[in-house]
């Protein structure tokens, strides 16, 4: 029972979200140049938070047991032995290297139990967007005005990237091969 206590599946530890608007003052009484160089603004969006948690799950575990429909859990899979040390469980921040081995947890054959550690152990990368709006407001006649602007979303180019495979069966376990996109 002390395992089902643990992280929800969207815990965000630390997040930053930050709006920012700056419009010049021009410093010039010439009309001209107060055409030129007024009007404009510059704006943006900041986001950033840290990872998702997973589980770690063993989908072999199942068949190498023989465990059949025990008690409705019949398509369920069994959470990963834990093997890898007492440090902590690490976080998953690169795909340029599998951020978890399988030498990290027991074999399916070894393994007698729905798993050692409670659900959403393990950490994901964070995630970091920047975008930025450019305009410039024009006067047509006294009451109205004209708007022109340029909008960039991830200016910055900045990949996030998803979790990584959590089944310990899977080939590709512990490598992120896949990217998430902007939140709405």
């Amino acid at each position: 029972i002390g395992l089902n206590y643990s992280s929800s599946d969207y815990d965000i530890r630390h997040s930053f979200n930050g709006n920012y608007v700056y419009s010049p003052k021009v410093p010039f009484n010439n009309p001209i140049a107060k055409a030129v160089l007024g009007g404009w603004s510059i704006a943006g969006t900041t986001l950033f938070h840290s990872g998702y948690p997973f589980s770690v799950v063993d989908s072999s575990v199942r068949t190498a047991q023989g465990v059949g429909n025990l008690a409705g859990l019949g398509t369920n899979t069994f959470l990963a032995d834990w093997v890898g040390g007492g440090n902590g469980y690490p976080s998953c921040n690169t795909p340029n290297v599998s951020c978890y081995s399988k030498s990290l947890f027991t074999s399916a054959a070894n393994q007698l139990n729905f798993g050692n550690i409670p659900r959403n152990s393990f950490r994901g990368p964070g995630y970091f967007d920047a975008d930025l709006n450019v305009h410039k407001t024009f006067s047509v006649r006294e009451r109205y005005k004209l708007l022109v602007g340029v909008f960039a979303y991830n200016f910055l180019n900045h990949p996030n990237f998803d979790l990584p495979f959590n089944n310990v069966a899977s080939g590709d376990f512990g490598s992120i091969l896949s990217t998430v996109s902007a939140p709405n």
